[in-house]
């Protein structure tokens, strides 16, 4: 639509705000079901994300379905560092694509 670009970062943080509320929400929502519930709920909504990483493979579904709702999304640009040596760790990446050295 050619949004002028000042007009385009406040609607892009709108939606980014509004996902992260929805999703918040519905944490929320599952946290007060019961909890076999709660795990078929989770790994159904998530499965598109847990299927595309292998460390979640052969892991325990109630590991998976608590795991599932923590994940954020994250796509780093070309030649930039996630971690340095010597760097302290808060975080914990997953590579659904592309090469990484």
């Amino acid at each position: 639509y050619k949004l002028p670009l000042e007009l385009y970062q406040r609607l892009k943080l709108s939606l980014q705000h509004n996902s992260a509320e929805e999703i918040d929400h519905l944490n929320q929502f599952l946290e007060e079901l019961p909890h076999n519930l709660k795990v078929e709920i989770s790994l159904y909504i998530h499965k598109d994300t847990y299927k595309n990483i292998f460390f979640m493979k052969n892991k325990s579904m109630s590991l998976v379905a608590w795991m599932c709702p923590l994940l954020k999304s994250y796509m780093a640009t070309p030649q930039e560092y996630i971690y340095s040596e010597g760097d302290e760790i808060m975080n914990m990446f997953f590579m659904k694509k592309g090469t990484c050295g």
